[in-house]
């Protein structure tokens, strides 16, 4: 190993004194961003501690809106995809996903993106204070004020790409008079700015033999300007043409250069301390459109983020022997071998960019991740409570919990005009089947707890005392007694039958139960256990007015796809004097409010929640459907903190492993005691967390019909 380390500097001695990207960095980077360095220093250690790879940076084509038509655009044949761009939205979950991913550095690219009215707003959520950002322009757009507001946003560095020493050369491979002034004012209000200026060039066969080459080179070190050497690739307008590729004596020239001048330099040079090419390893290149690439120049898709997780693609691509190593050379502008075997099926492809299968047809059989193969349907919608499409991004997450529905990435928003919380887009109506799996929790019987009988019994006790049955005999205890029909009660969205057995039991009187939901196999536990049933929701299924006494529903209401409806329905449906008690995730929680901003509040349970309530926003949209509020409570949830720390482990930290191991999702008789362990333990937390705030992250809301309940309530 230590053998073929050597040989590897010998052929490309590294830069004296570390890395030209830090060595280069200005001292008011280091006093701006001190947590920056406190994190690079953590990946650092980790890198060689453990021997591994870790990922350090996005290249992110955020917008290919461009004013110029360059002569080797790379960015035109994705315009032509016919692929959904992302939406801001989207944009802002993946960059939330990033820093899931450890992401010391954004370096958005394009198109021009200067001209991106959206890059600002992305800016604030890339979290500057901790995080190193660089944008690449062509310069035409840059000004003096432009410069020093993206300096106040965050941003570290600014890459101009000038490509020859002349402006005759540089405006027409630009094709855009005037560029190459522009470019150098650029330069020097990034200069002034107090930022980092970079010129990047892209360098041609024969290119660093021309005279202009040389002048822009003298620039760069009379200057001290760090220069990046990119080298031209068959792709884009440049497609499938070898004629371009750099030669031995380019290759050996950007070298030389490098040696002298350790601020001339390349991408496959130095990389937190690995010599060569970071492609996959350390950065991965995000399209626009969402297809993650190993490399801005290396235009393979290896999966979407809309469809799969950073830490998936990444994966993906690492089974690929070409990206597991560190080339010394590009692979897609220098390695001529890797582009005729594996870069020759690009001109036929039907797609750009290609999947990763049409390239490296062995990826399907090394595939170490299967990423559910179900594709999901989803509806955008306006907001659930006032119709409002103005909206504001909170976060957004992917399925943690089961390994067959879906790995699609799930932005949260606020509605402006009313405070709601809610997932858009959602999982369309058609989908419930495939989000909700055979061993969804509550369509099954509850585990027994096996030779744990004895727990098991104490785990009823205290859940008889503080958990759902504590709310039934309350409940119950408000409702007027008498009469000689039996109490009717109706659960929406009941599951395997629990609730309704507790109203059976503690009721103290004669019932009727019904239970409705739209899973088959759980009606058919429901009905084993003497209730009746009905199949389907309650936005479809007419019911009679005012039949039921008591309207029961624990954790339904955020998973329909017209809250205000299903309201109205339970209105409907109840007697004059009758009783609603409404069980609902609290989004103004202590854990929802540290552990939502990442998107791993459990209570989000990714695709399945779709709306989320406070007190104030509940009882608005209660009011509208001719509720009125009784009493508003909370209560322990262990769960949510169980699928929080879940979440954390396997969407955070990559431990699906772990995840499963300390904190298991479904109760069986093989982790009963592990299981109700982490109940206690959190439902303490809970507790306390009640006892400090008054709040804890399951709502209980009893409300009966208003006295004038009609089409003029819910105006």
């Amino acid at each position: 190993m230590s053998e073929q380390r050597a040989d590897r500097r010998r052929e490309h001695p590294p830069a004296r004194g570390g890395e030209a990207r830090i060595r280069h960095t200005s001292l008011g980077f280091f006093v701006r961003k001190p947590l920056f360095f406190a994190r690079a220093a953590v990946k650092y250690a980790a890198k060689y501690l453990t021997g591994g790879d870790v990922l350090r940076g996005i290249v992110f084509a955020s917008s290919y809106r461009c004013n110029f038509r360059c002569s080797h655009c790379y960015a035109e044949p994705f315009t032509r995809s016919g692929d959904r761009p992302l939406t801001g939205e989207e944009k802002l979950a993946v960059i939330g996903e990033c820093l899931d991913a450890g992401v010391l550095a954004f370096d958005f690219v394009g198109g021009e993106i200067g001209l991106s009215e959206e890059f600002p707003l992305l800016l604030p959520h890339c979290k500057p204070r901790r995080t190193h950002i660089s944008l690449a322009s062509n310069g035409y757009a840059l000004t003096r004020d432009t410069v020093r507001e993206l300096k106040a946003a965050g941003v570290d560095k600014i890459s101009i790409s000038v490509d020859a020493g002349t402006a005759e050369e540089h405006d027409a491979f630009r094709n855009a008079a005037g560029s190459y002034r522009r470019c150098f004012e650029a330069i020097e209000f990034i200069r002034e700015a107090g930022l980092t200026p970079v010129i990047i060039t892209c360098v041609s066969r024969g290119g660093t033999r021309r005279e202009s080459f040389a002048r822009l080179i003298d620039y760069a070190v009379r200057t001290r300007t760090e220069l990046v050497f990119s080298a031209a690739v068959p792709f884009g307008r440049w497609a499938g043409r070898s004629d371009i590729l750099c030669d031995e004596e380019d290759v050996a020239f950007m070298r030389r250069m490098h040696q002298a001048h350790p601020f001339l330099t390349r991408d496959c040079y130095e990389n937190m301390g690995s010599f060569g090419c970071p492609a996959a390893k350390q950065i991965l290149y995000i399209s626009e459109y969402g297809d993650v690439m190993p490399c801005p120049f290396l235009h393979v898709s290896f999966g979407n983020v809309r469809d799969m997780s950073i830490r998936q693609i990444r994966e993906r691509m690492l089974l690929i022997p070409e990206l597991r190593s560190y080339p010394l050379r590009c692979l897609a502008g220098e390695d001529r071998e890797f582009i005729a075997k594996r870069l020759a099926a690009l001109a036929g492809s039907g797609q750009y960019p290609p999947r990763a299968e049409e390239v490296f047809p062995e990826v399907h059989g090394l595939r170490r991740t299967e990423p559910p193969a179900i594709a999901l349907r989803t509806t955008a919608r306006p907001c659930p409570l006032c119709g409002s499409e103005q909206r504001a991004y909170v976060t957004a997450g992917r399925e943690h919990e089961f390994t067959t529905t879906t790995d699609a990435l799930f932005p949260v928003v606020r509605c402006l005009a009313c405070g709601l919380v809610y997932l858009n887009p959602r999982p369309a109506d058609s989908e419930l089947a495939a989000i909700y799996p055979h061993n969804y929790y509550c369509h099954t019987a509850a585990a027994d707890g096996g030779e744990a009988s004895a727990l098991h019994g104490v785990k009823e006790f205290f859940n008889a005392r503080i958990g759902f049955p504590k709310r039934i005999k309350a409940l119950l205890r408000s409702l007027p007694g008498g009469g000689a029909a039996p109490l009717s009660i109706l659960d929406i969205g009941c599951g395997n039958g629990t609730a309704l057995d507790a109203f059976k039991k503690y009721a103290g009187r004669p019932v009727a139960t019904t239970g409705l939901d739209f899973n088959a196999r759980a009606l058919e536990v429901v009905a084993a256990k003497g209730h009746a049933t009905i199949l389907g929701t309650l936005e479809t299924v007419p019911l009679p007015a005012g039949a039921f006494a008591v309207v029961y529903s624990s954790n339904v209401v955020e998973h329909v796809g017209d809250p205000l409806l299903m309201l109205r329905r339970a209105a409907d449906a109840l007697m004059p004097d009758g009783m609603f008690l409404c069980e609902t995730p609290n989004i103004d929680s202590f854990d929802a409010r540290r552990f939502g901003p990442s998107g791993h509040w459990g209570g989000f349970h990714f695709p399945r929640h779709w709306t989320f309530f406070t007190a104030e926003t509940f009882a608005a949209m209660a009011e509208r459907a001719g509720l009125e509020v009784v009493h508003v409570d909370y209560h322990p949830v262990p769960i949510f903190w169980i699928w929080t720390m879940h979440s954390l482990l396997y969407r955070g930290w990559g431990s699906r492993e772990r995840a499963d191991a300390f904190f298991p999702l479904i109760e069986d008789a093989g982790n009963f005691k592990k299981s109700l362990f982490n109940k206690v333990l959190f439902t303490g937390v809970d507790l306390l967390a009640r006892m400090i705030t008054g709040k804890t992250s399951l709502m209980s809301v009893v409300m009966k019909k208003r006295s004038c309940a009609g089409e003029r309530c819910r105006r």
